[in-house]
């Protein structure tokens, strides 16, 4: 059946909860600084895009198939909405797993069922009335929208710190080269919700000079992906 437009919004919201429970899926069996570092992450983008989408739900498409009388339905979605707060509020790595799974059935169940029964029991005047007629639900999407838009670039900063990170752990004590960037801080606030914060204080602490691209014009002017000859 073919969205209405007033669950398509939703129904968006679901592509970008099947890519998190993807790659927490993948990341589930890697090691435990990518666990970390997926897990850091799926809390931050769960607390700025997916509990904005359950709020919405629960607000307004829950609150009005309850009306209709589907009441196994809407217990199921606020059952499967709890099960994932749950599992964040418990902060452990080891619930990568599980999290995906239950995400990505829940996202099943309500594109083929709850929103086709959506469609089915509740008039038209009712679905136009989810789209838009309430103000609150669209100041909530806009900071929602404003919310992804952060966690975007949020997600970019740590992407640039797991790779220095990883980085960081291919170096050996016998290495006799000139020093690297020591970031001894941040390597041990890894993981943790102060790391954000515990990198940015220590890469502002260092002499532009020590940047590796700081040192690398020392030798040049450009950059090229191929080794010097």
């Amino acid at each position: 059946m073919k969205r209405h437009p007033a669950l398509r919004q939703l129904s968006s919201d679901h592509h970008i909860g099947l890519v998190l429970a993807r790659k927490a899926r993948q990341a589930a069996n890697g090691s435990v600084h990518d666990r970390r570092y997926a897990w850091t992450t799926l809390a931050m983008r769960f607390r700025t895009e997916l509990e904005p989408h359950f709020r919405i739900e629960e607000s307004g498409l829950l609150s009005a198939l309850r009306q209709a009388g589907e009441v196994e339905l809407v217990q199921r979605t606020l059952s499967d909405h709890k099960a994932m707060r749950a599992l964040i509020a418990q902060d452990c790595i080891e619930n990568l797993m599980r999290f995906a799974e239950v995400l990505t059935a829940h996202i099943r169940f309500e594109e083929q069922i709850l929103f086709e029964r959506a469609q089915q029991v509740l008039d038209l005047d009712k679905l136009e009335g989810l789209a838009g007629a309430e103000p609150i639900s669209i100041e909530v999407s806009n900071a929602a929208c404003e919310q992804r838009i952060r966690s975007e670039r949020d997600e970019s900063v740590f992407d640039y710190s797991h790779a220095v990170i990883q980085g960081l752990a291919q170096t050996t004590a016998s290495d006799q080269r000139e020093p690297h960037m020591r970031l001894a801080k941040s390597v041990r606030a890894w993981g943790t919700p102060k790391f954000r914060e515990v990198l940015k204080d220590e890469i502002a602490h260092f002499a532009i000079s020590e940047f590796p691209l700081a040192k690398a014009l020392q030798f040049g002017n450009f950059v090229a992906d191929e080794k010097p000859t």
